[in-house]
């Protein structure tokens, strides 16, 4: 049977290197089309489910590169809100803001890692748990063969050591759904289905969760 109330996270991590200034307005539209309207997810949710009631809770952050250092990693004032407009308008702001990056390659199983270590009252406590990766850029360690490799200065070790296997484990002990949401879906392909198979394929993904990948762009390839 299907709960009378259901508990929902949604957070969205967005990529806020400096070629994400490009895609500013594509990713307000984005967030803001599913949050908000008769067309966003949650008036979806009450046709399909009209006697169960969802409290959903949404969370923004922002992260730059590893070399970026104390700039790296930004939570929104409230890393978790109820309110709709106060998200959209922490988008706004941190997608004005753009900067930093230095390569080609980002630190996306940095950020994964640092939000599911998120250690604040109040966060990742929904029985449901997402998480939306918003990025335009390859992954340290996980270049299209296409790139030049001075594209990745991180490109044989994290310096963390964070690996696709011990991210895909962060989030299964968490059990936080992610979805990939590339603006350049050649460069995030092959982190895409390294990571998608480190997550289906581990040993305590009893229920065969997966990594949905969402181009938010045409591939031209």
């Amino acid at each position: 049977p299907v709960p009378e109330t259901i508990d929902l996270d949604l957070t969205f991590a967005i990529d806020n290197t400096g070629s994400m200034r490009a895609y500013k307005n594509a990713i307000r539209s984005t967030i803001s089309s599913l949050v908000k309207g008769h067309n966003s997810f949650l008036p979806k949710l009450k046709v399909k489910f009209p006697d169960t009631t969802f409290k959903i809770r949404l969370g923004l952050f922002a992260y730059r590169d590893i070399d970026d250092g104390s700039n790296q990693f930004r939570l929104a004032t409230q890393p978790f809100t109820e309110d709709i407009d106060v998200l959209l308008s922490d988008v706004h702001q941190l997608t004005s803001h753009a900067s930093g990056g230095g390569d080609i390659s980002e630190d996306h199983l940095g950020a994964i890692h640092f939000l599911t270590e998120l250690d604040r009252p109040g966060c990742w406590e929904s029985s449901i748990k997402v998480l939306l990766l918003l990025t335009d850029a390859p992954c340290h360690g996980h270049l299209p063969s296409c790139f030049c490799p001075t594209a990745d200065n991180y490109n044989v070790r994290h310096p963390m050591g964070l690996t696709v296997e011990s991210v895909a484990d962060d989030l299964i002990k968490k059990e936080i759904d992610l979805f990939i949401c590339s603006l350049n879906p050649m460069a995030t392909l092959p982190f895409e289905k390294e990571l998608s198979a480190a997550y289906f394929d581990h040993k305590d993904n009893s229920e065969e969760r997966k990594i949905v990948s969402v181009p938010l762009v045409q591939n031209h390839q």
